[in-house]
């Protein structure tokens, strides 16, 4: 960001923490919803996913997608 005046020093925050931040909150949000699931759903999903031999690449998908992609798959 450029300040109008000119170059300034940079507060504590920039927009790249912000960024970080909303990523970290996005990724803790999905990590719970996971955790509230039904331990047959999580059991069943984590083995359907590990089976896989693109689930790293699925995983991180499904993370960038959010919780609607977790409810339709498995």
């Amino acid at each position: 960001m450029v300040h109008p005046e000119g170059p300034r020093e940079p507060g504590p925050l920039t927009q790249d923490d912000f960024a970080a931040w909303a990523a970290r909150e996005g990724a803790a949000r999905v990590l719970r919803e996971f955790l509230l699931l039904p331990v047959s759903v999580a059991a069943a999903k984590i083995l359907h996913d590990r089976m896989s031999l693109h689930w790293r690449s699925e995983l991180a998908a499904d993370l960038e997608a959010g919780p609607e992609s977790a409810e339709g798959s498995g």
